[in-house]
């Protein structure tokens, strides 16, 4: 784990080998376009090496590319947050985590961890919050914050914030 997370998560040399053999055949079940079975061979390493932050990072990512909303919304809920906690307020993992949650249609959990965030929110993240907004049925707070959003080049390079304006319009 992390210096800065207590108390530590100590592993055995052989949970590491185990990880690493697991995490090998993952990459190459991705690589073979397995995605099913590299996505349950990457869960296992990342359940034997939990403080691995660019596995669990890696991992995420993966999810959100290639894992089933309706098979794997709870281990995005369950990973996201355990990466959170090791990484305490960094930005680019708030990012990953919202972002994966909006691929997996969980925006109100979007919400909440932007809610509750430390740290000013980029303009990734605050694309991201208007967008889960109006998903979620709150066109008045969309409204105020897409406003503010206007002009930016993030937003401006968004296409489906395009489409959540043109709805808001509709």
């Amino acid at each position: 784990t992390p210096p800065t997370f207590k108390p530590a998560v100590r592993i055995s040399v052989l949970d590491l080998f185990q990880s690493r053999s697991l995490l090998r055949n993952a990459r190459e079940e991705i690589r073979t376009r397995r995605y099913a079975e590299g996505l349950r061979s990457w869960a296992m390493a990342v359940s034997n090496d939990p403080g691995n932050v660019p596995l669990l990072r890696e991992y995420l990512g993966l999810l959100a590319d290639h894992g089933d909303p309706r098979e794997q919304a709870r281990q995005v809920v369950r990973h996201a947050n355990w990466l959170l906690m090791l990484t305490g307020t960094n930005l680019a993992d708030l990012e990953l985590t919202c972002d994966t949650y909006r691929r997996y249609w969980l925006d109100d959990l979007v919400l909440m961890k932007l809610r509750t965030a430390e740290t000013p929110l980029s303009p990734a993240l605050r694309l991201m919050q208007a967008k889960s907004m109006l998903l979620t049925g709150d066109a008045i707070a969309f409204a105020q914050h897409q406003a503010a959003l206007v002009g930016l080049p993030e937003a401006d390079a968004d296409p489906e914030f395009a489409l959540c304006q043109q709805a808001f319009r509709a």
